[in-house]
């Protein structure tokens, strides 16, 4: 058997951890994994007819495999990481729930692409080396996208606005900016490889497997994945409100336990 030491994450130790945590968190990751398969299940009755439904469907999609990847993180003992995909999952959320209300936001959406091109294209030219860009007629790309852009009156399509266009602003200013320090390895959290007892005093820097708070990063991901369906299930007409609703009791009520467990 390898040691954590050995191998970090990849060690075969790890297989005990996990089976400590599922053992500890056995109802969030019974709810979460009954409901992914409840999910998954309803993309069968997707008939995407339009763009705006393909989109949903894509959107939908992404958002159930990053649910996912945060059950089998969290599983595994890797806190931090679940925290980067649980950002990404709201994005795709953000962007599910904003389409999903208004169809004007598709276009938008969809036409957001040109002007990230357009971007990256011009970044490019002035940041890459010659080699880079040897036999690659960017001018003449730049000026087309550019052309597209100012015939169509692109805007910066921001997360910020597709998370308001969505309800979910307070998601935004709150979990998904706390999320980002992880994703951008900013000094707050990172700094807790660091052990000493003073910035200058620095006595190591070490990692190891995190159990504590697996629940808090379930809560939050098994949220993601209900509004997610509940907007999923409004644009569809799936009829399957009810059913919703029953997971987001469960939900709920774990979720109730959990706070009051930390009040006591």
């Amino acid at each position: 058997m390898s040691t954590f030491t050995d191998e970090g994450f990849l060690s075969t130790s790890m297989d005990e951890w996990s089976r400590e945590c599922s053992g500890r968190y056995s109802e969030w990751f019974a709810l979460c994994k009954e409901f992914n398969r409840y999910c998954v299940q309803l993309l069968r009755k997707l008939a995407h007819r339009n763009r705006q439904e393909s989109l949903a469907v894509a959107l939908f999609i992404r958002l159930l495999s990053l649910f996912e990847s945060s059950i089998i993180l969290t599983e595994r003992c890797m806190v931090n990481e679940t925290k980067i995909q649980l950002r990404a999952m709201m994005e795709a959320l953000f962007t599910l729930s904003a389409i999903a209300i208004d169809e004007a936001m598709v276009e938008q959406y969809y036409d957001n692409n040109i002007l990230k091109k357009l971007n990256s294209l011009r970044y490019y030219k002035s940041h890459g080396s010659d080699a880079l860009l040897k036999g690659l007629d960017l001018d003449r790309r730049i000026e087309e996208l550019d052309g597209m852009k100012k015939q169509k009156s692109i805007k910066p399509l921001t997360t910020k606005t597709l998370a308001q266009k969505a309800g979910l602003l307070d998601f935004y200013v709150s979990a998904y900016s706390f999320f980002s320090w992880t994703v951008h390895s900013n000094i707050i959290d990172i700094g807790q490889y660091i052990h000493g007892k003073s910035d200058e005093q620095i006595e190591e820097v070490s990692w190891h497997p995190q159990m504590e708070g697996i629940d808090k990063l379930l809560l939050t991901a098994m949220e993601c994945a209900v509004i997610g369906l509940r907007s999923v299930n409004e644009l569809f007409s799936l009829g399957v409100a009810g059913e919703i609703e029953k997971y987001f009791q469960r939900y709920h009520e774990l979720a109730k336990k959990l706070i009051t467990n930390e009040i006591d």
